[in-house]
C-alpha cells in the first residue's frame, strides 16, 4: 500500500500506510509491556497495604533500599537510612518505627542492629524479596 501510494504521489496516503499501522503495534506492546512492568514492580499496592497499616505517629525507613517510590505512594516522609549507626539513631526514639528493606539487607541486620525483628509485609518488587519489619523487644 506504501508502494503504491509513493508511485501515485501521495504523499498523505503513503504517511498513513506507514503511520496506521505502526500506531497498532505501539498500542499493542504498551499494553502488554505496562501490564508486565506493574506486574514486576508493584511498588504502588505494596505502599497502599504499608499507609493501611501504619499509624500517624508511625515512622517509615528504608535501609539501604530507595525510598522515592515509597514516600510518593504513601503520601508521607520516608527517610532513607544508609547503616545500622543511622538506623539506631531511629531505634532510640519512642516513636513506632517500620523498616523496609530488601532480603539481603534483612540478613545482617538483626545482627548489626544487636535486636529481634518482626516482618509485618512482605512483596517481591523487581525480582527481590523485600520485607517491612519492626523492631521487637526481647525476652
Amino acid at each position: 500500500v506504501a508502494v503504491g501510494a509513493a508511485r501515485a504521489e501521495r504523499p498523505l496516503a503513503m504517511f498513513a500506510a506507514l503511520c496506521v499501522p505502526m500506531v497498532l503495534v505501539l498500542v499493542y506492546e504498551t499494553k502488554v509491556f505496562v501490564a508486565a512492568h506493574n506486574r514486576m514492580y508493584d511498588v504502588k499496592s505494596f505502599s497502599r497495604r504499608l499507609a493501611a497499616r501504619l499509624g500517624p505517629e508511625a515512622q517509615l525507613v528504608t535501609y539501604r533500599w530507595g525510598q522515592l517510590s515509597l514516600q510518593f505512594y504513601t503520601r508521607r516522609t520516608v527517610q532513607r537510612v544508609q547503616d545500622p549507626a543511622g538506623l539506631e539513631r531511629l531505634l532510640s526514639a519512642e516513636r513506632p518505627l517500620y523498616v523496609v528493606a530488601d532480603e539481603r539487607a534483612w540478613r545482617t541486620l538483626p545482627e548489626a542492629t544487636g535486636r529481634l525483628w518482626s516482618f509485618s509485609d512482605r512483596a517481591i518488587l523487581g525480582g527481590r524479596q523485600v520485607l517491612v519489619g519492626s523492631p521487637v523487644e526481647r525476652p
